[in-house]
């Protein structure tokens, strides 16, 4: 009896394991397209010139031949080696039609230089028609680059004005300055010059000024002493009659 249900048991289990792998088929593929949704795809992409493209979209689309309508995964970034993995990549199911995948790669930089020029660049590859299966490798190389340079519009020079002052040729060594500023300087006249009213050298009036000067000294005191005594005489008295 053992033995009986032992061998119940085998047959139960196989039949068992067998039934969860079918229904497991079954629910990864498609039984409309035969398109199952589990490949894993690898991109690197190396440019002769540049290197690793860092920072890179990568876009992959799928369809079988002769589609016109094409379905797209979401887009992927490449690391600091160029290289980005991607899952659940469509493939055809055991049996069914190629499935074919277009793979691009875009990257575009702005860097601004010392000089305040702004230089863009940017980078494209594609890979078109890779057949799809479990697990595949794809190698970009670049094949459109392109590069543009904007400079901003040169600064005006502003015109340099010479602030330094100009030496006065009057200062002494100390700072000071001779004379008021503004006013002319002006010479001290000669030490042996003499003052006084200036008069005419040699003016022929000068000697009649003298004479009358002289002649006005005598006539006026005794003119003086004459009028005193004509004022002192006692005056003769009237007889009434």
């Amino acid at each position: 009896m053992g033995l009986k249900y032992r061998g119940w048991a085998v047959a139960l289990t196989a039949g068992l394991m067998m039934s969860i792998a079918g229904a497991g088929a079954a629910l990864a593929a498609d039984p409309t397209t035969d398109v199952v949704a589990d490949g894993i795809v690898t991109v690197t992409w190396i440019d002769p010139d540049d290197g690793a493209i860092a920072g890179a979209s990568i876009e992959i689309s799928f369809y079988h031949e002769g589609d016109e309508n094409r379905e797209s995964l979401a887009a992927a970034i490449t690391d600091s080696d160029g290289a980005v993995v991607i899952s659940g990549v469509p493939r055809p199911a055991e049996g069914a039609l190629p499935l074919l995948l277009d793979i691009r790669g875009e990257l575009a930089t702005a860097t601004v230089d010392d000089a305040g020029c702004t230089t863009l660049e940017g980078w494209q590859a594609e890979s078109k028609g890779v057949a799809a299966a479990v697990a595949i490798d794809v190698v970009l190389s670049a094949s459109t680059k392109s590069i543009s340079v904007t400079c901003p519009e040169p600064t005006p020079t502003p015109d340099i004005v010479d602030r330094t002052p100009t030496p006065d040729p009057t200062a002494t060594p100390g700072g000071a300055v001779l004379g008021a500023t503004g006013r002319p300087q002006v010479t001290p006249p000669a030490t042996d010059t003499v003052y006084g009213s200036a008069r005419p050298a040699g003016s022929p009036f000068m000697p009649v000024l003298v004479a009358l000067i002289g002649l006005t000294a005598l006539i006026v005191p005794a003119t003086s002493l004459a009028f005193a005594r004509a004022q002192a005489r006692p005056r003769p008295r009237r007889r009434r009659r």
